[in-house]
């Protein structure tokens, strides 16, 4: 059984609705480039100082090296996600003039697991999901 998240709108998605302009779009994705790259570098530099030095499995919440090397990995991996998706996103929005909706919307705020996978984590996924599975069925 599908969720009922795939009925309704994301309510997320007002914040990016406005963003219509063509410099506007230019203006908005280019902030997004900049804050992502500066994330990447920082972790990639972070992780090639500090290699991985894990022990087990288990992230113990005393050993401060490890939980950061975890953090610096997540935000590694996040915006090596993210990256790839602003040009496109962009592209999109300027040629055929549609709001600018991020792939991924500050999942680092989510509060439960279900707004995290259903309202943050890749939109684009779940918006055409929705109306090439959900809504035809």
């Amino acid at each position: 059984m599908l969720p009922s998240v795939f009925g309704k709108k994301n309510p997320l998605m007002h914040r990016y609705e406005h963003v219509k302009s063509a410099v506007s779009i230019i203006w908005y994705q280019s902030k997004r480039i900049i804050a992502h790259v500066i994330l990447y570098i920082l972790a990639r530099a972070y992780l090639e100082k500090y290699p991985q030095m894990a022990s087990s499995w288990i992230i113990a919440p005393w050993n401060l090296s490890e939980m950061m090397h975890q953090l610096a990995f997540g935000c590694l991996v996040y915006s090596t996600l993210q990256l790839p998706s602003i040009p496109y996103t962009m592209f999109v929005a300027l040629a055929f003039k549609t709001p600018c909706i991020p792939m991924f919307i500050r999942p680092y705020f989510s509060t439960s697991l279900r707004e995290f996978w259903s309202y943050r984590w890749n939109n684009h996924f779940q918006s055409s999901f929705k109306k090439t599975v959900f809504l035809p069925v």
